[in-house]
């Protein structure tokens, strides 16, 4: 799990932010002035009706999102959004293709 100040707050609407897409992920992200970046996943009733694999998804990009923070060049707040859930997928290698794509890695 995130630590608390990492996690991007529900009731945050990221206003006009950048958009990186792949097949099975949307990443919208906008600069913050916070000093740290902060992450969130959304997971639709649509990629999975149980809640249980839902959550399995969102740790993963969590997961997936901690791994790569040290690598972040600068503080951003981002909303990943699942599209579908292919059955055998790799977060780590799905987000870090869309942060590589919009340079917000090293």
């Amino acid at each position: 799990m995130l630590k608390r100040e990492l996690r991007l707050p529900a009731r945050i609407r990221l206003a006009n932010p950048i958009v990186f897409s792949n097949s099975s992920l949307v990443l919208k992200v906008i600069k913050n002035n916070q000093g740290h970046s902060r992450f969130r996943v959304i997971v639709s009733k649509k990629i999975d009706k149980r809640a249980v694999v839902r959550n399995k998804i969102r740790r993963s990009f969590y997961d997936a999102f901690r791994e790569l923070y040290p690598q972040l060049t600068d503080s951003y707040d981002m909303i990943a959004i699942v599209k579908k859930h292919p059955e055998n997928f790799d977060a780590r290698l799905l987000l870090e293709d869309l942060m590589r794509k919009g340079r917000l890695i090293i």
